[in-house]
């Protein structure tokens, strides 16, 4: 469970990949038990199965945001913003999304994204900063 927290940086992902290791071990422990290293098999499935949930949890916030972007914007402004937002890296548009059109706290976008807290702070710390020069740039004033 440690190194799959570890990889995770989140108790409840851990804890199901975790879970669905000792599932898989169980069911092939015929072979597993006269292996030369069942653990490494083990930690091997759990840190699998923890980047398969990311990707699949990626993947199906993604397309939420997509669907977000596509009925959210009514003045030429917000036209504009979500169009800058849309030219973000996915995880920093995942993370602006959620919090500013998803109106997630700052506390539940980490949890929403299966990344830590330090991770989200981070992306939303950037994406802000790349919005900002964005857009200072297309002021005509500079700023």
């Amino acid at each position: 469970m440690v190194a799959a927290l570890a990889v995770s940086c989140e108790e409840g992902l851990a804890a199901d990949a975790c879970a669905e290791a000792c599932v898989k071990a169980f069911a092939r422990w015929h072979r597993l038990a006269t292996s030369e290293n069942p653990t490494g098999w083990a930690y091997t499935v759990a840190r699998r199965e923890v980047s398969r949930r990311r990707v699949r949890a990626e993947r199906e916030w993604a397309s939420e945001l997509k669907a977000l972007l596509a009925r959210s914007p009514t003045t030429q402004r917000d036209l504009e913003l979500w169009g800058r937002v849309d030219q973000l890296p996915e995880r920093m548009r995942l993370a602006i999304t959620l919090r500013y059109l998803g109106d997630f706290s700052e506390r539940e976008v980490p949890s929403l994204m299966i990344i830590s807290r330090g991770g989200a702070s981070t992306l939303l710390h950037k994406a802000r900063e790349t919005l900002s020069e964005a857009l200072k740039e297309e002021s005509p004033h500079g700023g």
